[in-house]
């Protein structure tokens, strides 16, 4: 069991699904490539670059978040939390990535190392 937190997440994850108004398609099924890179902080703390873009490269879901706290929820899971939001949930080397559209609704992109 690592050390640190951050320790736990830490690495390149791969696009492998997306989920949508409850039903979950495969990268293979979609429109979508790319992926999430976690880079460590502090021991509790970490950074999360998104890369999330059509396969003809435009771009879907792309920025950095600083200073997301990787917090232990038990059974080997954590949630990289942003003040008061859970962005990130997972473990075992998948992560998901909750996007939330301006009115409301969200896609749960799911990312694996």
């Amino acid at each position: 069991m690592p050390a640190e937190l951050s320790a736990k997440v830490v690495g390149k994850y791969t696009f492998t699904s997306v989920t949508e108004d409850g039903k979950t398609y495969p990268a293979s099924q979609t429109q979508l490539a790319g992926g999430v890179n976690i880079i460590r902080e502090s021991a509790t703390t970490v950074t999360m670059q998104l890369d999330i873009h059509s396969k003809t490269n435009e771009p879907f879901l792309q920025g950095t978040v600083t200073n997301l706290k990787v917090m232990d929820t038990g059974n080997n899971e954590i949630n990289l939390v942003n003040g008061d939001d859970i962005v990130a949930k997972g473990g075992n080397g998948k992560l998901m990535v909750r996007a939330t559209y301006s009115d409301g609704t969200y896609i749960d992109i799911t990312v694996t190392k």
